[in-house]
C-alpha cells in the first residue's frame, strides 16, 4: 500500500486491518520458551505438551500447567503482544497466575482449576 493510500482509509478500515495483524504478534506454540525461573513448578513428563483455549477466558492453556494470554486491543486501544504469563505459588501450596484485561481488577486464577476447565 502506498502512503496516500494508507492517510486515506476511515477509522473502520484501519481498525479491520489492525485486527488482521493482531495475531502476527502471538507467539507460536512451538516457540514458546519455558522460562529458566518457572521451571521449579514443572513436573518432568514424557508426554507432548498440548495447548488449548480457556471456554471462557481469553487465555490458552497447556497440558504441563502453563498459561498464554493472546495479542490483543485493549480497552484504551492499545495493541498488548501475546505473553506467557508468570506462575506463582500461594500460601496454600497451590500454583497460580496474576490476570488482568481491559483495567478490570486484577484475578488470582488457579492453575490446576484452568487445566481442569480447558482439558
Amino acid at each position: 500500500m502506498s502512503e496516500t493510500h494508507m492517510q486515506s482509509l476511515t477509522k473502520d478500515e484501519a481498525y479491520k486491518v489492525i485486527n488482521l495483524l493482531i495475531p502476527f504478534l502471538n507467539i507460536p506454540e512451538n516457540e514458546r520458551e519455558i522460562d529458566e525461573s518457572q521451571k521449579q513448578y514443572f513436573i518432568t513428563t514424557q508426554e507432548p505438551e498440548l495447548w488449548r483455549k480457556h471456554p471462557s477466558l481469553p487465555l490458552e492453556i497447556s497440558s504441563w500447567g502453563r498459561v498464554y494470554r493472546p495479542a490483543f486491543i485493549d480497552a484504551a486501544n492499545c495493541i498488548r503482544e501475546g505473553k506467557m504469563l508468570k506462575l506463582s505459588d500461594n500460601k496454600k501450596g497451590s500454583i497460580d497466575i496474576n490476570f488482568k484485561r481491559d483495567g478490570n481488577p486484577t484475578k488470582r486464577l488457579n492453575v490446576r482449576k484452568l487445566i481442569e476447565e480447558t482439558f
